[in-house]
């Protein structure tokens, strides 16, 4: 038997709106022999299951860690790095991989997204690091830990560290798998004749390639173009054909309600020039067949569904998909809109579904500044996209918007404001005057309100604004508070203000190099947030000037 802990480093709430922590925790239990049980930081889990604590137990069957042969760990976004080390540390795990007792101690993997942008915050944490899809991966690990032995109780004497040795060589030859630098001193290993100085500096991708498709070729292409930067093939399945990319588990307690979410594509088809996504993961978009096969098999749990995808407009059977779960009468909502690929069709069924709330990302004030981000959307169909949405019952309009960007002026602020106003104005005049057969006076109609959130631009690797100079942490600062002060004083407009701190630690962690987990440790022990995270980072660096 496999048996796996399968961790979200974050509250269960966030945890349980990741569709792909929700994906892996399926491949695994689906695997004969093998069984997952899922850890999260901090929050209850599901009604009738005890509240955490410490040590952390098993949300399923109240486990300890300790009972476990592998720890997994699903990392989506930066900031959960400095989660993956609290929850080690206060599980009494030893932090480094090559400090850890071989035998009594578990294997730590690592996987999610956030690792194809950077690893290297939790390379000598780590066992092995899984980058690029799951699919097929997860079966592989599990069926080699079977083969290798691991499954065969907890023996002693050397036993144990042997057959995990085995483990960890059969699966560094996996696509997409990396065993680590402090693994092999862990076990006394050497895999695939990789040396042990490996990648103390961050990559950054090349960003020439042409277009991105689904095509295998597309995708060689793509890891191509990461090996030559970084010794790691990402794995990436090349279609996504099968109907298992639903929600397994539903409940209220997440950040999206009880909804099953479904994926309909993974990456994107744009290029913008800030998106990771559009520029290092091929798009490919699931069957119209396996959608409705995923949604068919949600209806069991929930009439409520979430379908996601970087774009959700740009799969071509959009238009098919709404059509038949408002057929169906589904409740639909969507995860991300790009509003050029926004239809009549997707906007009546949001409304058919009862939805009041719609979300657009507009990235920038003004056009100018759109054009050079790659964003070719006027202020004209903005507005038009709030008054269509409001006439149709949709009265929470969510703005999000990026400040700090390449090229941005205080003119570019300022039309942040001027747009979101426009967009209330004109959301406001659109609003239904009917009610059934009668008129509804101004005053009686439903409210509308403008929700603009704002958050600070992260340069990332592998896209054209990854070395871009951009606006300074003062100019920044002092844009966001003049923002505020106008967004402040328009009737009907909430305006949600980033965190600095937030922003400058996911920026130090996406370009950090393995040093960075030193400040990691540090920021955990004194339970420290963001700002004693960034703090530390920022002593380091003058503490290596002065010594140069």
């Amino acid at each position: 038997m496999c048996q796996i802990a399968l961790v979200y480093p974050n509250t269960y709430a966030v945890g349980m709106s990741s569709l792909g922590f929700q994906m892996v925790y399926r491949w695994i239990n689906e695997q004969p022999g093998a069984l997952a049980e899922r850890f999260f930081c901090e929050e209850v889990a599901e009604a009738g299951h005890a509240p955490p604590r410490f040590p952390a137990l098993s949300v399923e069957n109240q486990r300890p860690l300790e009972q476990f042969d592998l720890v997994a760990f699903s990392i989506s976004y930066e900031l959960d790095y400095l989660g993956v080390v609290r929850f080690l540390m206060e599980n009494r795990v030893t932090l480094r991989a090559a400090e850890r007792d071989p035998e009594v101690e578990p294997i730590l993997i690592a996987g999610g997204v956030c690792l194809l942008v950077n690893r290297l915050p939790i390379y000598d944490l780590a066992d092995v690091l899984v980058v690029g899809d799951g699919e097929g991966t997860v079966a592989q690990i599990v069926a080699q830990w079977v083969a290798s032995g691991g499954d065969r109780g907890r023996p002693r004497g050397g036993a144990a560290g042997c057959a995990r040795a085995r483990f960890l060589q059969a699966i560094s030859a996996l696509e997409g798998v990396e065993v680590t630098e402090g693994a092999c001193r862990r076990f006394k290993i050497a895999v695939n004749d990789q040396p042990l100085a490996l990648r103390t500096q961050h990559s950054g991708l090349s960003t020439q390639d042409s277009t991105v498709s689904g095509q295998p070729s597309a995708i060689q292409n793509l890891k191509s173009k990461i090996q030559n930067s970084q010794p790691l093939h990402p794995h990436f399945a090349p279609c996504l054909e099968r109907a298992d990319a639903y929600s397994m588990i539903v409940t209220p307690h997440t950040e999206l309600g009880a909804r099953c979410l479904v994926e309909i594509a993974r990456g994107c088809p744009y290029r913008c020039r800030f998106c990771f996504i559009g520029h290092c993961l091929p798009y490919r978009a699931r069957p119209f067949d396996a959608v409705r096969e995923m949604i068919e098999r949600g209806r069991r749990l929930t009439p409520r569904f979430g379908l996601i995808a970087p774009a959700v407009g740009s799969h071509p059977d959009i238009e098919r998909i709404c059509e038949w779960c408002r057929s169906e009468g589904l409740e639909i909502s969507f995860s991300s809109l790009r509003l050029e690929d926004v239809t009549p069709a997707m906007l009546d069924l949001l409304a058919a579904g009862g939805q009041q709330s719609v979300t657009v990302a507009p990235e920038a004030g003004s056009e100018t500044l759109r054009r050079a981000l790659g964003k070719r959307l006027s202020d004209e169909q903005v507005i038009q996209f709030a008054a269509d949405a409001v006439a149709r019952g949709l009265t929470d309009l969510r703005l999000y918007f990026m400040v700090g960007l390449p090229g941005e002026e205080d003119e570019d602020i300022e039309a942040i404001a001027r747009l979101a106003g426009a967009v209330r104005q004109a959301a406001m005049a659109a609003r239904p005057s009917r009610r059934g057969t009668g008129i509804l006076p101004v005053e009686r109609r439903r409210p509308v309100h403008v929700t603009v959130t704002v958050a600070v631009f992260i340069p990332k690797p592998g896209t054209p604004f990854a070395k871009a100079e951009r606006p300074t942490p003062a100019q920044i600062k002092n844009r966001l508070k003049r923002l505020h002060a106008q967004l402040g004083r328009m009737e009907g407009i909430t305006f949600r203000l980033p965190s600095f701190a937030e922003a400058e630690a996911q920026r130090i962690l996406t370009w950090a190099d393995r040093d960075v987990l030193s400040a990691l440790i540090e920021t955990a022990r004194e339970s420290g947030s963001s700002r004693r995270f960034v703090g530390r980072t920022s002593k380091s660096t003058d503490e290596s000037k002065s010594k140069t």
